[in-house]
């Protein structure tokens, strides 16, 4: 996608992570708007700004596109600086942009951004400084990684399996390796063995790692495909009432990334609330970790360790522990 190669290019200029999020403004935009441009937030060097992906209309005159972003930046409200995107870029509209100031990116081709290279020049040297031998929370990309790693139970993986696996490119592999890497929780291959690695994690579980779920929908059961259920596996509490003492919840609880639903979110009935016939379906930020159908015990721990529940918090110690007499 254009977003991620955008991020991609800015790490290799100007270096740093990139991080991409949803542009919630894009759901308040005009539709004449929203149909002519693709938004997505970025956070690089812990500012905010708004990728505009212009790709969609080869024709656009700068004129035009100096009226949009004006209508983008009122309903923004706040100020944002904004990074306009292009697949391709004529001579024209380039100095024009140059002329105005308008940062913008071709990735892999050209890039203009006078305000992220100030803060790179002003943050680089603090912020890494501060983040040696730290360990704080992870991108789903490089935690989707770490959880292959663990529940594979295998140190060694290529780039290109790994890839491959979690349906990623090999330059998101790099870079959540590189994540790793600065949060100093990559594994030392040749000293440490896969146990032993997968319990200094766990240990660590809650610093680590987030909830990989991003959203939790009622679903008609009957509307769901054929199809689809070959997608869908056992996940939230009824995977968990699976491996534990836990009672099966009322309504069935299935897990899918979040990329693979939109290819059938269309086909599917949604409600908004439990009822006969229902089912939960939750939405996953990245590929999930499967064991003989459902979500894996180590996944299981990590969906559930900040639960309020005293029940559930008890349970998944144990499944954590018996998971691990399980693989020694």
């Amino acid at each position: 996608m254009i977003f991620e190669k955008v991020a991609d290019y800015i790490e290799l200029n100007f270096g740093g992570r990139v991080d991409l999020e949803k542009a919630l403004i894009e759901e308040k935009l005009p539709l004449y708007l929203s149909n002519k441009y693709d938004l997505k937030k970025m956070i690089y060097f812990e500012k905010e700004f708004l990728l505009i992906d212009c790709s969609r209309d080869s024709e656009l005159s700068i004129m035009s596109l100096e009226k949009h972003l004006k209508k983008i930046a009122e309903v923004n409200q706040k100020k944002v600086d904004f990074i306009l995107i292009f697949d391709d870029i004529t001579k024209y509209m380039r100095n024009k942009l140059l002329e105005k100031g308008l940062s913008f990116v071709v990735p892999g081709k050209q890039i203009f951004l006078p305000n992220v290279g100030k803060i790179f020049s002003e943050k680089r040297l603090t912020r890494y400084s501060s983040e040696v031998n730290s360990i704080k929370k992870i991108s789903p990309t490089t935690q989707a990684l770490l959880i292959e790693i663990l529940c594979s139970n295998k140190l060694i993986k290529s780039r290109n399996e790994l890839a491959r696996i979690l349906d990623v490119s090999e330059m998101s592999i790099s870079r959540a390796i590189k994540e790793l890497e600065s949060n100093d929780i990559l594994f030392d291959d040749e000293r440490m063995n896969i146990d032993e690695f997968t319990k200094k994690i766990m240990n660590n579980a809650k610093q680590i790692f987030s909830n990989p779920i991003l959203k939790k929908i009622y679903v008609k059961s009957e509307s769901i495909s054929n199809e689809l259920w070959d997608e869908l596996f056992i996940s939230g509490e009824s995977a968990l009432s699976k491996e534990t003492m836990l009672i099966k919840p009322r309504v069935d609880v299935y897990g899918i990334t979040n990329k693979k639903w939109k290819k059938f979110k269309g086909e599917i009935e949604e409600v908004p609330f439990e009822d006969n016939g229902v089912c939960i379906v939750e939405l996953w930020k990245y590929k999930l970790p499967i064991k003989n159908g459902s979500v894996h015990p180590l996944a299981l721990y990590i969906i559930f360790m900040l639960d309020n529940d005293e029940r559930i918090l008890k349970e998944i110690e144990i499944l954590l522990k018996h998971y691990f007499e399980e693989i020694n």
